[in-house]
């Protein structure tokens, strides 16, 4: 299955906190006007108050919020930030794989999800969570 178009993605070493992590991984989206930085705050109220839900597997957060708390497009987008160092959340859970997912409505979130963990299902994870530089991303979503 090919990867899903991410409109952004970068490999770093290591982030102050998941606040910044989280902002570091959607300025991709902002930067192309595809989100608000209310989204971004919204993930980061959200979490403060219920704990990162979005946190799917060890060392992997697919953080996003509702679509109208900063979406400003129809489509579905992804930004990704891989850290060396991973970042604590609030319930001391390390993460070092954090995908923004931005939908423009709840039916494109869900089919995003399922095309997004299928594509990272068969190892894919686990090879992305090995990754320690940005030319090796490169090669890994590119393939």
């Amino acid at each position: 299955m090919s990867p899903p178009e991410f409109t952004g993605y970068r490999f770093v070493y290591e982030c102050a906190g998941w606040q910044q992590a989280i902002h570091l991984c959607g300025q991709p989206l902002i930067d192309a006007e595809l989100i608000t930085t209310d989204y971004l705050d919204a993930i980061i109220t959200e979490t403060l108050a219920t704990g990162p839900y979005y946190i799917i597997s060890p060392g992997f957060a697919l953080a996003h919020a509702r679509p109208e708390q900063g979406v400003l497009t129809n489509q579905t987008c992804f930004s990704l930030l891989r850290l060396t160092q991973p970042v604590l959340f609030n319930n001391d859970e390390p993460v070092s794989l954090i995908i923004i997912l931005a939908a423009g409505d709840g039916q494109q979130h869900t089919d995003a999800i399922t095309r997004l963990l299928t594509w990272l299902d068969n190892g894919r994870l686990e090879q992305i969570l090995q990754i320690r530089s940005q030319r090796e991303l490169d090669a890994q979503l590119s393939e």
